[in-house]
């Protein structure tokens, strides 16, 4: 009868939490693929591709409403025991450690990379805070809003709306949504973005290192234009309209920007 019972100290790859435990959704990972989706009910995570407990550190808390969800390497090191005395390097401090134990002779070597990934479902209302190091991050559905931070990897949206920042080392950022309040910065990789709806107000503000940029709004769309680029070309189908309520600011060192209509 207690067979879905799981001890606090047991390895475990999956946790679910009831929807009105957090109001906003915290990922922080070393090196992962994560998928976003929104679905009615409660949060659910689970692991993806090749998680090892013994090589991933993998949590998921509740603090003052935000749901903490960590994946990362172990900190594991070499550790030499013997006669009871344990002599080790952990992979992140260089030095010594002696401590008793009741063993007799064992080496132990660690420090091999996490490979899991994340699954995440979440009702659409809930806020989303990404931190990757590396790996692709795909979001679909959401309406809260989003900070996201990759190191490398492509980010993609399907049907996502609300405020968003995008720090992006390098990668891709594509897919369609709706903002009135976007900041994205890039500094290598494409951007191809579509509105899939009218922008009424507010501002997107792009920064590029290099990379070209592609964005897409409904041919009703009016919109004030801001282009200041070190290198590369400039091309929009939409005027420049000064008295526009919604902004778009464009900046980069290099690379090439094109504004069409659909």
């Amino acid at each position: 009868m207690f067979s879905n019972f799981t001890y606090a100290d047991e390895p475990r790859n999956k946790y679910e939490f009831k929807a009105d435990e957090a109001g906003a959704v915290d990922i922080r990972t070393g090196a992962a693929d994560i998928n976003l989706s929104a679905a009615e009910g409660g949060i659910k995570i689970e692991t993806t591709g090749e998680y090892d407990e013994k090589f991933c550190d993998f949590s998921a808390k509740p603090e003052n409403k935000i749901l903490k969800i960590y994946l990362r390497d172990k900190k594991n090191g070499w550790k030499l025991d013997i006669f009871g005395f344990s002599f080790g390097v952990s992979a992140e401090e260089a030095g010594a450690e002696i401590k008793t134990e009741k063993k007799w002779f064992y080496f132990e070597k660690g420090g091999k990379p996490c490979k899991a990934g994340l699954k995440i479902t979440a009702p659409k209302n809930k806020k989303l805070l990404v931190k990757n190091g590396a790996g692709n991050v795909k979001i679909t559905g959401f309406s809260a809003g989003a900070s996201i931070d990759t190191g490398a990897g492509d980010l993609e949206f399907k049907n996502f709306s609300g405020p968003v920042r995008i720090d992006s080392g390098a990668g891709s950022v594509k897919g369609d949504l709706y903002s009135e309040d976007l900041d994205l910065e890039t500094g290598a990789g494409s951007v191809d973005l579509k509105w899939n709806s009218v922008p009424q107000k507010g501002k997107a503000s792009f920064s590029s290192g290099a990379g070209s940029v592609v964005l897409s709004f409904p041919e009703a769309s009016k919109m004030a234009i801001i282009h200041k680029s070190g290198a590369g070309s400039f091309d929009s189908e939409f005027g420049n309209d000064a008295k526009a309520e919604f902004r778009l600011e464009f900046k980069s060192g290099a690379g090439n920007l094109t504004i069409s209509k659909f």
